[in-house]
């Protein structure tokens, strides 16, 4: 049996974008017959909730291990496995602070195994054997370069989840008179983003709004208490989405989804869901805004500096016009189609997987 290594992180400071990609990832390969384990920092225990109930054997590294010695432990479980390919996903904010150790990470992990990097948005100059930046604004087509790296660079490349492949195939109808509402911030909300979307609701009318909240694996107990109270003021049907549930069949089902600026704005488009993003403070506000430039979301602005009227005005506007979310649904076919897995298997040769 074909085996594979994947090394990412995930946390309520990280988010949980690239761990859940990278389920994706090894979903799609179990589906091939590989058999996929994960190698992780233990910032938080959900992380690896997520993971082991995904089906996959994990390893836990230290959070303060040293690059050399996060490429060594890697190394180690993909000799013990008996792994050719090692998919990694590191290329977040901290590891980036330190750029120069990230190259010589993948350099190591060169050396013996076919090596998978799915970058940053402008983070392509990795030394390993196939580098993919699926993202809106890396917008180019395959570039082989000499030393034999491919380059996946732009959205056609994503990696989605089997159920939003399927999600994908379908064709969507955009109400006239919207009623279902999809709030989802993402695998953690240390910023109560989920609970501002809320007030932003109240300062509107809402009787008729039947809301569908989803609450990540990384929600706190003081968040889920003040989303509550929050909710005995709301007028229309409200439903939480917890544990394991379908999200991408949740965005088919809703006329519009207010989410946060991570990976969550993608499954928007693939699924042709109207929707409105919030971004972070330390989020990419330039590449969110890029990305509401194509027409397949509204962007809002910085959560926190964001009144809730000011939102609740935002929504309110998007739900009142069915031309507009009419272009966003349009917009996301356009954009990505769901395939982005199968153009990236078909860069590895065979043998490898």
């Amino acid at each position: 049996m074909k085996r594979a290594v994947f090394r990412a992180d995930g946390s309520s400071r990280l988010g949980m974008g690239h761990i859940m990609r990278c389920l994706a990832f090894a979903d799609h390969l179990r589906a091939l017959g590989v058999q996929s384990a994960f190698v992780v920092k233990a910032f938080e225990r959900q992380t690896a909730q997520v993971i082991r109930t995904s089906g996959f054997d994990m390893e836990e590294l230290p959070p303060d291990i040293s690059l050399v010695g996060d490429a060594q432990r890697t190394l180690a479980v993909a000799l013990r496995m008996g792994g050719a390919m090692i998919v990694t996903d590191i290329c977040h904010r901290p590891a980036l602070e330190n750029f120069d150790a990230l190259m010589e990470y993948h350099h190591l992990l060169t050396q013996e195994h076919f090596v998978v990097c799915l970058a940053g948005s402008s983070v392509v100059d990795i030394p390993c054997h196939v580098v993919v930046s699926p993202y809106f604004r890396a917008q180019y087509p395959v570039v082989s370069t000499d030393n034999g790296r491919t380059v996946l660079l732009g959205p056609q490349y994503f990696i989605f989840r089997h159920e939003f492949v399927e999600i994908a195939r379908r064709s969507r109808t955009i109400a006239e008179h919207p009623q279902r509402l999809l709030i989802t911030v993402g695998g953690s909300d240390e910023l109560h983003l989920t609970a501002k979307i809320v007030i932003a609701l109240l300062t509107q009318p809402c009787a008729d709004l039947k809301l569908q909240i989803v609450l990540g694996p990384g929600y706190t107990a003081n968040l889920k208490e003040e989303l509550n109270a929050l909710l005995g003021q709301f007028d229309g049907e409200y439903a939480y989405l917890t544990g394991q549930f379908n999200l991408a069949e949740a965005m088919w089902q809703s006329d519009l989804a207010v989410t946060g600026d991570g990976l969550t704005k993608y499954e928007t488009a693939v699924t042709n869901t109207p929707s409105i993003v919030i971004s972070r403070f330390d989020s990419e506000h330039e590449l969110n805004r890029q990305f509401a430039q194509a027409g397949t979301t509204m962007h809002a602005g910085d959560g926190a500096q964001l009144e809730p009227e000011e939102l609740g005005s935002i929504i309110h506007r998007v739900l009142e016009d069915a031309d507009l979310r009419r272009n966003m649904a349009q917009r996301g076919r356009e954009m990505v189609d769901g395939q982005g897995i199968k153009r990236i298997l078909a860069s590895i040769p065979q043998g490898v997987i």
